[in-house]
């Protein structure tokens, strides 16, 4: 089969000596074998998921370098007052602020409002 299916291809065993002739019709039997584009890889059997941890590996390096190492800076860095000379804790002093300040309400509302108008044109095919 030329998509890719099990190929058989017709093996001849040799009867064993002592054959009768109710087993004769056994004599040729059709043996699975691989053909060349159904070729198993190396590593294919064992290990193959570690087999592609050397190649993840950058990746994994690259997003936590550039993604995660900075949310977690930012998180941390959001309970001090820095005013690039010093700084000093404040807990949660800056989530209380922002949460009066009602410039931040209205950007918040913006914000939300723009998410749902996206989501809503990718579902429908309208936009």
């Amino acid at each position: 089969m030329a998509g890719g299916g099990a190929d058989m291809t017709d093996t001849t065993t040799p009867a064993p000596a002592a054959a009768t002739a109710a087993t004769a019709h056994r004599a040729r039997r059709r043996i699975p074998t691989r053909t060349p584009h159904q070729a198993v890889r190396p590593g294919a059997r064992r290990g193959g998921s570690l087999a592609a941890l050397p190649w993840a590996l950058p990746a994994f390096a690259f997003v936590g370098v550039l993604l995660v190492y900075p949310f977690f800076r930012s998180v941390y860095g959001s309970f001090f007052e820095d005013n690039g000379f010093t700084s000093s804790y404040t807990g949660i002093d800056n989530y209380a602020r922002l949460a009066d300040d009602p410039i931040f309400g209205r950007s918040l509302l913006n914000t939300l409002m723009w998410v749902a108008g996206t989501c809503s044109c990718r579902c429908s095919s309208a936009c």
